[in-house]
């Protein structure tokens, strides 16, 4: 798979946090900047035993696309999925349930707005909270932002990026992390 041109594909028929997720996924695709909107990362390591991790996400093909700082492309951003919670349980009824859900935004200011000479970061907050805060019409689906962090160490505590790789979120590069939960239905998530 190209790093210029990465092609993830939707997951068919997904059901639960995989549904949410994607639902807010295509959501995000509708903001201009945003190139790619990756969905629900998993954690890799390098190389057996390394014990050092990198995000990456599900290509579709039995591989994995690694969803590090990538300047070939404007932006980028992928979910990073927490523990899951059912509430309001009903026996034999749906039920709600409710996950921590993180979403890391990764971009190249050059490559969004060449003529802006200042960090318009809050902007492009501004453009990803609303789009996650609106919820999704007909869908039973939300998303409540309750932080937002620009802090290199926080934005990828996950993972295992030396102070070398803090360059990618210096400028022209940025990036922020959206902690948030996200709250579904069960109905809403099965297939028809």
């Amino acid at each position: 798979m190209s790093y210029k041109t990465p092609n993830i594909p939707l997951i068919p028929n997904p059901i639960g946090l995989d549904y949410a997720i994607q639902q807010i996924q295509i959501k995000l695709g509708g903001i201009s900047w945003l190139d790619y909107s990756f969905g629900k990362s998993i954690r890799i390591e390098h190389e057996p035993d390394s014990k050092k991790y990198f995000p990456a996400v599900y290509d579709g093909s039995s591989e994995y696309f690694s969803v590090e700082f990538n300047d070939n492309l404007q932006a980028q951003s992928f979910f990073i999925a927490g523990d899951g919670k059912m509430i309001d349980f009903e026996e034999n009824q749906y039920n709600t349930w409710k996950y921590d859900l993180d979403l890391v935004v990764w971009w190249n200011y050059k490559k969004i707005d060449p003529i802006k000479d200042f960090l318009f970061i809050e902007e492009l907050k501004r453009d990803v909270v609303s789009v996650l805060s609106r919820g999704i019409p007909g869908i039973d689906i939300t998303y409540e932002v309750e932080g937002v962090t620009e802090d290199f160490y926080k934005i990828f505590k996950e993972y295992s990026f030396t102070e070398a790789q803090r360059q990618y979120i210096m400028h022209p590069f940025g990036a922020f992390r959206i902690s948030g939960t996200v709250k579904f239905d069960e109905q809403c998530s099965l297939p028809s």
